[in-house]
């Protein structure tokens, strides 16, 4: 694979419905310690401390933006119910061949008539001590495209974490270059530095993060 014959998109690529594929690992540079002060019932939480699937180096990962505009709770409620929020999957693993759209486990705020506020909903409605002895929110969001025809496929990556360099403390982490194939036959590229730097992207997570934080803490209704 030569990078060199890759062309570079000038912009984020985006599919339609409102959705973003960007390559971005946000639990780089995070320790261990930034990551265990989320909250252990989240979603977030568990995106960020996932692992990558065997084998490793088949795998790149993704940050998922996606405007719904509604969504089902779990698989046998599939009623679908409004929402009108941006969702973000912060961490997800797509090998080379797969389609880059999926289902993700994410928190997403939905409003509770019966509360009149809005809450978190949770898949599974069971404390676990993994979560710290409360329920672990988070339902499955489909960030893909229907029919899954229509999603975009990895075709290849290079770049990332490499050897150390020599005589030096640090490795060499080069910028991540993915190429994607979409529905019509063209070919995408795109670059990880790129993706990480967007501001768009940050700021749109940023607020999502936020968002999510304020219904946690009891503020959904204010």
């Amino acid at each position: 694979m030569e990078s060199s014959e890759w062309y570079e998109l000038p912009q984020i690529v985006k599919v339609p419905e409102e959705t973003f594929y960007y390559v971005v690992d946000e639990a780089r540079g995070m320790s261990m310690r930034d990551i265990r002060a989320l909250p252990l019932e989240s979603a977030q939480y568990r995106l960020l401390r996932a692992t990558a699937p065997s084998p490793a180096s088949e795998q790149v990962v993704f940050q998922f933006h996606r405007w719904v505009e509604a969504t089902q709770l779990s698989r046998k409620e599939t009623e679908r119910i409004p929402v009108g929020e941006w969702a973000v999957a912060d961490r997800v693993f797509v090998a080379r061949g797969e389609y880059v759209g999926r289902k993700v486990n994410i928190d997403i705020p939905i409003w509770k008539y019966t509360q009149n506020t809005f809450i978190l909903p949770a898949e599974v409605q069971k404390p676990s001590a993994r979560a710290g002895g409360k329920v672990p929110t988070g339902i499955d969001v489909d960030f893909g495209q229907d029919p899954p025809e229509n999603n975009l496929i990895l075709v290849d990556f290079e770049g990332g974490s490499r050897l150390p360099v020599p005589n030096s403390k640090t490795t060499d982490d080069s910028a991540i270059e993915v190429l994607m194939l979409a529905p019509d036959g063209k070919l995408l590229a795109r670059n990880s530095a790129k993706d990480t730097n967007d501001k768009e992207r940050i700021d749109r997570r940023n607020e999502v993060l936020k968002r999510i934080q304020e219904v946690r803490e009891g503020k959904g209704a204010e």
